[in-house]
């Protein structure tokens, strides 16, 4: 189990309370032993971070989370139907983009764009009037893969 660090702990605040500010705005906001999520009740606007958080219930089935990657950021912006998710794993950049291809294939969509590279790629898929892109890029310092993935369209 991870610990959630006091640093973390004021991040967290700061963020959450910068994010969620507003006059008027009803806020609902958590803090877990993990992070902190939150959701503007008025917007619909969610945002979790933190060290291994859950992804809001809001993000669309489809939207693809990484096996066994830690979720550090997600957010979804209800103004204009974004979603974003920022995840770390061990996993190389191959098995990414290979389990990437996979997973959205299945699900309907067609890759438009694939920039590879054995230290980062960036993939695009579509279907119907939605797109996704994700990035992964590899830190061999820190034997971690970075990946984001955003939604964007309805």
């Amino acid at each position: 189990m991870t610990s959630f660090s006091p640093r973390l702990f004021i991040v967290a605040l700061f963020l959450g309370g910068f994010v969620f500010s507003g006059c008027g705005v009803t806020k609902d906001v958590e803090v877990t032993e993990n992070g902190v999520r939150g959701t503007d009740t008025r917007t619909g606007d969610a945002v979790a971070f933190g060290d291994d958080v859950a992804i809001p219930a809001s993000f669309p089935a489809e939207f693809p989370k990484y096996p066994g990657a830690r979720t550090q950021v997600a957010l979804h912006s209800a103004e204009d139907g974004s979603y974003t998710v920022n995840q770390q794993t061990g996993d190389s950049v191959a098995q990414i983009k290979a389990w990437a291809e996979g997973v959205m294939t299945a699900n309907g969509f067609t890759k438009t764009m694939d920039l590879p590279d054995p230290a980062y790629s960036v993939m695009s898929f579509e279907k119907g009037g939605v797109k996704y892109q994700l990035q992964a890029t590899r830190d061999e310092a820190r034997s971690l893969t970075y990946i984001i993935t955003a939604r964007t369209g309805s």
